[in-house]
């Protein structure tokens, strides 16, 4: 595959509301999309649609729907750990576009480095490669019992 311009868009796909706690699920999300950023990966973290459903409630159907949407413009897909019934149809929807799947944090960035070769690696400072190295393995680690079942993601 030839080189790209352009930084990577990858979705953060992992547990929202159906494992663990809500507010650590979000946290982690956003930290692991903070991660790629500074990785020079552009990250849809729908973690973040929490703070919509604040302002009105959107089904759950409705939520899978729009993040169908966001996969289908993707390049990759992370899937965060935890069980979720929601990023298990994310996983299930890369696939069937030939979208690549990473379950890794090094594996995704191994890909970016070979197949997204960038002018600009990052917009946010850069992080040192054992700090990258250590929160992404302390951002990828499963966070928690499953406390909320039956909800989003």
């Amino acid at each position: 595959m030839p080189s790209q311009r352009r930084p990577p868009k990858v979705y953060v796909a992992g547990p929202i509301t159906s494992s663990g706690n809500l507010t650590e699920n979000v946290r982690h999300g956003i930290s692991v999309g903070n991660l790629l950023l500074r990785d020079g990966v552009i990250p849809f973290v729908p973690h973040l649609s929490e703070l919509w459903n604040y302002v009105t409630v959107v089904g759950y159907e409705t939520w899978l729907y729009y993040d169908k949407e966001w996969i289908r413009s993707c390049d990759a897909l992370l899937r965060l750990p935890g069980r979720s019934r929601g990023a298990t149809r994310e996983v299930r929807w890369a696939n069937k576009l030939s979208i690549p799947v990473f379950y890794s944090y090094e594996e995704l960035m191994k890909w970016k480095d070979e197949v997204f070769l960038t002018g600009r690696k990052s917009i946010l400072p850069k992080a040192t490669p054992s700090s990258r190295s250590k929160q992404a393995k302390r951002s990828l680690k499963s966070n928690g019992k499953n406390t909320n079942r039956g909800k989003r993601r």
